[in-house]
């Protein structure tokens, strides 16, 4: 199945969201979880991605971003 970027950002929105993004990995990579895409530790930057090696990764930061646009502004408690 091919998941092309939108639509992996749309999938982490909606199924995954900002709270679930992990701080550190163990590896370098984990299994593939839509597609080709996977989060990916970015060596030696240490920068967690969702990435699918093809597409310009997904930073938390575009998540985030991306969720406040359709949500509004995140309340953090």
């Amino acid at each position: 199945m091919t998941v092309d970027r939108i639509d992996a950002l749309m999938w982490l929105i909606n199924e995954f969201g900002s709270d679930l993004w992990p701080q550190s990995m163990d590896k370098f990579a984990t299994g593939r979880i839509i597609g080709n895409w996977r989060v990916v530790d970015t060596l030696p930057d240490r920068e967690i991605m969702f990435c699918n090696m093809v597409d310009p990764g997904i930073s938390l930061a575009e998540l985030v971003d991306m969720e406040n646009r359709c949500f509004g502004e995140k309340v953090i408690h």
